[in-house]
C-alpha cells in the first residue's frame, strides 16, 4: 500500500522466523524494489550454496543479476538452469537476449527455441528479431519484429526495435517517422536516450 520500508522489514522477518524460498523471493523483490539489489545477490547466492537445485530461487537470482547489468553472471545461472530445465521459456528467452552479441550463433538457437513453445508471445518474438538483427539477418529479423507489434503494438521497446530494424533495411523514412511518433508519445523508456541517437543520425 505504498509503504516499501515496512513490507521489506514484514517480509525480512517472515523469512527469520521461518526461511524458505518463497520468503526468500519475495523478501528479495522488496529488496530490489528499496534499491538494496546488493542485498538480495547476496542472500540468493548464500541460499543456492546450501540448496543448489532450488530452482525458482535461481530463477529469482539469475533475473536479479540481469537486472543489475551482471550479464557474464547472469548467463551463468540460466545455463544451470536450462541444464535441469531445457524448455524453460523465460530462461530459454533471456539467455538469448544475454547471448545476442557475444554468442549470436547460441543466442538463436535459444530464442527459436523460446518461439516455438511461445510463438505468439511479443517478448519471445521481440528477442528473437533482436537476435536475428544480431546476426544481420534484417529481413527475417523484420517479419518477427512486425509479428511482435501485432501482440503489443503500444509497447515503446519493441516500436523502438522496429524503427532499428528498418533503419538497418535502409528504409530511413519508416524508421524516422516511428521514432517521431515512439519519442513524441514516450518521453520515458528504458532504450529513449538510444531512440533519439538513431533519429539524430537519420535526420543528419
Amino acid at each position: 500500500a505504498g509503504d516499501l520500508a515496512t513490507a521489506r522489514k514484514t517480509a525480512e522477518k517472515a523469512f527469520k522466523l521461518e526461511p524458505s524460498s518463497n520468503a526468500l523471493v519475495s523478501l528479495g523483490m522488496y529488496e530490489e524494489l528499496s534499491g538494496a539489489v546488493a542485498n538480495a545477490l547476496k542472500r540468493y547466492a548464500a541460499w543456492l550454496e546450501k540448496h543448489p537445485d532450488d530452482a525458482p530461487v535461481r530463477m529469482a537470482y539469475a533475473s536479479s543479476l540481469m537486472m543489475a547489468k551482471q550479464i557474464p553472471q547472469s548467463s551463468t545461472q540460466y545455463a544451470i538452469i536450462l541444464q535441469a530445465d531445457p524448455d524453460n521459456l523465460t530462461a530459454l528467452n533471456n539467455q538469448a537476449w544475454l547471448l545476442r552479441e557475444t554468442n549470436t550463433e547460441q543466442a538463436l538457437e535459444y530464442a527459436r527455441k523460446a518461439a516455438e513453445l511461445a510463438p505468439d508471445s511479443a517478448a519471445v518474438l521481440d528477442t528473437l528479431a533482436l537476435v536475428e538483427y544480431a546476426s544481420k539477418d534484417y529481413d527475417q529479423a523484420q517479419s518477427n519484429i512486425l509479428r511482435a507489434l501485432k501482440s503489443a503494438p503500444d509497447d515503446p521497446s519493441i516500436r523502438y526495435h522496429s524503427a532499428k530494424i528498418a533503419a538497418a533495411l535502409k528504409d530511413n523514412a519508416t524508421a524516422r517517422a516511428t521514432l517521431e511518433k515512439l519519442l513524441a508519445a514516450n518521453p520515458k523508456f528504458p532504450e529513449v536516450a538510444e531512440a533519439k541517437a538513431l533519429l539524430a543520425k537519420l535526420k543528419n
